[in-house]
């Protein structure tokens, strides 16, 4: 009779633990969800003559380390468009339609973009809209 106590009493502390892990795990995406929305600076559509007189239709999406970062983003619109077409407008489109063009692309962009931050830092680049023409 005690074994049995024992048995419903062990499947009853997994079962519980097990609901309350899944709970947890849910909650905690969701919350990292949440907190990523808040440092994502989505550009507007942009197009960027390239090199050969191509032109680079693009929109990105700018991941920061902070909501602070993402405000220091918005207020420095105007610089990142021009940084993005001065960084991009150089490459080739060989480049662009190479087996790594849309890596090269992110990359080029947060390396001219990353010294706008004076109090955080550009985790990521995303590419959200590409068309070369």
């Amino acid at each position: 009779m005690q074994k049995i106590l024992i048995s419903i009493l062990l499947v009853l502390v997994v079962g519980l633990s097990s609901i309350i892990y899944l709970q947890n795990k849910d909650h905690s995406t969701n919350n990292d969800l949440a907190t990523l929305e808040d440092r994502i600076f989505q550009t507007d559509n942009m197009i960027i003559t390239i090199q050969n007189s191509s032109h680079l239709q693009l929109a990105v999406a700018i991941e920061t380390d902070s909501k602070k970062s993402y405000s220091e983003l918005e207020n420095a619109y105007p610089l990142i468009e021009n940084k993005m077409i001065h960084s991009l407008s150089s490459l080739e489109r060989q480049e662009i339609q190479s087996e790594d063009g849309i890596e090269r692309i992110e990359a080029t962009i947060m390396a001219s973009i990353g010294s706008l931050l004076t109090t955080g830092e550009v985790k990521n680049v995303y590419l959200t809209e590409k068309i070369l023409q």
